[in-house]
């Protein structure tokens, strides 16, 4: 069951409190975990998981 915008999930409010300084650097650490607390899935980029869910 996904999350309510009311009920944000602590990975995202993490993911939200990054500067765009930190991003380049932690944004790829946090999505996956901030996602996975929403009920979706991270595919890394050119995984052939994420080319299939492309596709």
């Amino acid at each position: 069951m996904r999350s309510s915008p009311d009920s944000t999930s602590p990975g995202l409010r993490i993911l939200a409190a990054c500067t765009r300084a930190e991003a380049d650097y932690d944004v790829h650490d946090l999505l996956p975990a901030a996602l996975d607390e929403l009920g979706l899935t991270f595919y890394p980029v050119a995984s052939q998981a994420g080319q299939e869910a492309a596709a």
